[in-house]
């Protein structure tokens, strides 16, 4: 073989051999993993005035929390919505978002670890108007519904322990009580329940 060629040959073998070498050293997708997380909202209604407050609590995920937004249905009123600081254009795009939806509270903090206190002007209503309460996280660059309690009562406590895959969460643990009501749990399939404070009894629902 020609010197020419020969060192045509042994250069492609080389450049190939660093090809498959890079390769090899490239991270795997983030598969097989899940992390168990908890939300945990408290309530009182007192006239017009809410006060509420608002617990986080993040497993340890491949990727932190981008956003927290809690609303009020059917009036899909955003009462309050927390954006991570840093994160780039993905989650600025996202903290703009939330900001049009004229939320009644707005920071930015950290997600994973986090407890907002709140006095907030507005009345979610009670008895056959039973709001529902339903916590959107934002992970990965998707919203999932992570909670969605329906109560009855101007005062209450409830909270959702979740499974945060990388499919979304899944697997959900619902608590609630109040003034009247022991705390009492639920397994459920979905993140949606009916904290009924008045018969004092928990159920799972569908959506």
């Amino acid at each position: 073989m020609p010197k020419r060629k020969l060192l045509a040959a042994l250069l492609c073998l080389a450049v190939a051999s660093l090809a498959s070498e890079a390769l090899a050293q490239e991270p795997a997708p983030v598969t097989g993993w899940s992390a168990r997380s908890r939300v945990e909202v408290t309530g009182q209604q007192l006239g017009s005035r809410l006060d509420l407050s608002l617990r986080f609590e993040a497993g340890a995920a491949p990727a932190p929390y981008d956003a927290l937004a809690l609303y009020a249905e059917p009036r899909h009123q955003l009462l309050t919505a927390l954006v991570r600081p840093s994160g780039g254009l993905r989650v600025e795009a996202l903290a703009r978002e939330l900001l049009a939806s004229g939320p009644l509270a707005f920071s930015r903090s950290e997600v994973s670890s986090v407890a907002q206190y709140l006095i907030l002007p507005t009345s979610l209503g009670s008895g056959e108007r039973a709001p529902r309460l339903v916590v959107v996280a934002y992970w990965n660059g998707r919203g999932q519904v992570v909670s969605g309690a329906r109560i009855n009562a101007a005062g209450f406590s409830f909270s959702t322990s979740f499974l945060q895959t990388a499919a979304g969460p899944e697997s959900y643990m619902h608590c609630c009580g109040g003034t009247h009501c022991s705390r009492q749990c639920i397994s459920c399939k979905s993140p949606f329940f009916f904290c009924d404070l008045i018969d004092c009894t928990i159920e799972c629902l569908v959506d």
